[in-house]
């Protein structure tokens, strides 16, 4: 058998929160199933078997070191899109390929919009 990637898994204070605010972003809605969103737990898209889920997880630690997860979107329109989730509270650092976007309350959770076609970069 092989490994599948199933979900990404972000620890945060509170689930609720940013399962929101990534529910808006990605236009998934936050599942109910197996259980509904709180502060301890959410998940958006678990039991979608095409797409890649997402679980939020409340832990008690604050974030020590670099964020080591960087979630790589795309849109045919970046600009827009770039526009839509700044509304969201959240900051852009635009660099000479794309943008890098910081959480609302979490700043450095990126998440990166390319520009459409992403040219690769060392």
């Amino acid at each position: 058998m092989t490994l599948v990637h199933k979900a990404v898994t972000f620890d945060c204070t509170d689930a609720t929160v940013i399962s929101e605010f990534w529910s808006a972003v990605l236009g998934r809605p936050i599942d109910t199933e197996p259980m509904p969103p709180s502060p301890f737990f959410a998940s958006i898209g678990l039991a979608d078997s095409l797409r890649i889920g997402y679980m939020f997880i409340q832990v008690p630690e604050g974030k020590t070191v670099k964020n080591r997860v960087h979630l790589d979107l795309d849109a045919d329109d970046v600009s827009s899109e770039v526009a839509r989730v700044i509304a969201r509270n959240t900051r852009s650092r635009q660099g000479r390929v794309r943008h890098a976007l910081d959480d609302p309350g979490r700043p450095r959770r990126q998440r990166v919009l390319h520009r459409h076609p992403a040219p690769l970069t060392v």
